[in-house]
C-alpha cells in the first residue's frame, strides 16, 4: 500500500508558479516552496498562532515579534470588524 504525503500546496499550483519564477530568471524554487530563502529571511507570523513544531524555521530566518511579547492591540478609534453576510 502506497501513502500519498499530504501536503497543503497544490502541486499545479506551485508548477505554474514555478514556472513562471524561472521565466523571470530565477533559479528553480525548492520543491513545494514559494519563495528563495536568502542571507536573512524575516518571518512574521506570531509565534502563538505558528507551527513551530512541524515546520521549524532554518537558520537563516528570524522571527519578528511584539518586542513586548503582548498582544497588539488597535487604537480604540479604528472602526470595528464587521461580519458580511
Amino acid at each position: 500500500m502506497t501513502v500519498a504525503k499530504h501536503t497543503t500546496n497544490d502541486p499545479d499550483v506551485w508548477n505554474a508558479f514555478n514556472t513562471w519564477v524561472i521565466e523571470q530568471s530565477s533559479r528553480p524554487l525548492r520543491d513545494l516552496e514559494f519563495i528563495h530563502e536568502g542571507a536573512l529571511n524575516l518571518y512574521l507570523y506570531p509565534e502563538i498562532a505558528d507551527y513551530a513544531k512541524a515546520r521549524p524555521l532554518g537558520r537563516r530566518w528570524r522571527r519578528l515579534d511584539s518586542p513586548s511579547g503582548r498582544p497588539t492591540r488597535c487604537p480604540s478609534n479604528w472602526p470595528t470588524r464587521r461580519t458580511v453576510s
